[in-house]
């Protein structure tokens, strides 16, 4: 059974890899994070997403989006005009992978 999991998990990380890991905040908390590409271009992540100079990243959220219908063909729109984006699924993380 543990085998099973393991080459599931190398499945995984290859079909969907870390493009970024680091502390994702928002308001006063923060989390541990992996950001897993789902798709889009990645290039997008190198260009865009904070790295480190020394110590760890940190993405803060300064402003969230109500998931309705208008806000969401509004993003559909620009992703299909400017065909630039990215799409990250973040996954909790030890802090302990961030400070190696």
């Amino acid at each position: 059974m543990y085998q099973h999991h393991f080459r599931a998990t190398q499945h995984e990380s290859r079909r969907y890899p870390v493009m970024w890991q680091g502390l994702l905040a928002l308001k006063n908390d923060s989390a541990a994070v992996q950001m897993h590409f789902v798709g889009g271009s990645p290039g997008v992540a190198g260009d865009t997403l904070a790295r480190a100079d020394a110590g760890t990243p940190m993405l803060r959220i300064a402003q969230r989006m109500r998931l309705e219908p208008a806000q969401l063909e509004g993003v559909h729109r620009k992703m299909m005009v400017h065909a630039i984006y990215i799409v990250l699924s973040p996954c909790p993380s030890s802090l302990a992978a961030h400070t190696s």
